[in-house]
């Protein structure tokens, strides 16, 4: 089974935020359930805003660690954010709001969709820290399972639903593109699993149920 990829956005401000979330990650990571990115892991030398938006667009959820400085930045709100929006409304990613300190993220477009913690409770606001991350990991746990069919390539969200329409899942798309195949073509100097992979008809209704 393929893993899913969460691409994580956070100010560098909330860095050790970043950091203890990884590590909550971890038995996701292990059971082979996701496969986690953050602009850490970029080496030196590559394009930033480049690699930013591939990574965007072959991920297929997108956790944001919100606080006021994470608001503040550019980079974070504008470009991270919005771009995940985007990329919603064409690939059907899930976006995962992650509210780390208090602030008025009620006022912006992520207030949208439904955070990971009850009612948005801050993860500084739990008992401990682990107790708010322990929440958070089992609700993206619930939707990784949820999300993930038999054949790990087609997902819904609840407006397919109503259509009755398969989407492929946008790191499927990616492991079409990168597979090149040891087969001659006349007209094609690699042939790749994505010439021959025929899109399947199928019917699916899911229901993600956030844990509390």
């Amino acid at each position: 089974m393929l893993p899913l990829r969460l691409f994580v956005s956070y100010s560098h401000a909330d860095e050790s935020f970043k950091d203890e979330f990884i590590s909550h990650l971890s038995p996701l990571i292990n059971d082979n359930l996701i496969e986690v990115w953050h602009d850490r892991l970029l080496k030196p030398g590559e394009l930033l805003d480049e690699r930013l938006k591939a990574e965007l667009e072959t991920s297929d959820m997108v956790a944001f660690l919100i606080s006021a400085d994470f608001l503040s930045s550019i980079s974070c709100y504008e470009q991270e954010l919005m771009n995940a929006i985007r990329q919603r409304e064409k690939n059907n990613i899930v976006i995962l709001p992650i509210v780390l300190r208090n602030c008025n993220w009620l006022q912006t477009p992520l207030a949208k969709f439904v955070a990971t913690t009850p009612d948005g409770k801050p993860i500084v606001d739990y008992p401990t820290q682990d107790d708010g991350w322990t929440t958070v990991v089992k609700n993206i746990r619930s939707i990784c399972v949820t999300y993930s069919t038999e054949d790990n390539v087609l997902t819904v969200t609840s407006d397919q639903t109503k259509s009755n329409d398969g989407i492929i899942r946008p790191s499927f798309q990616k492991w079409l593109r990168d597979t090149q195949l040891p087969i001659e073509h006349s007209h094609k100097e690699h042939v790749e699993l994505e010439d021959l992979f025929v899109y399947p008809e199928a019917q699916f209704q899911i229901r993600v149920e956030l844990t509390h």
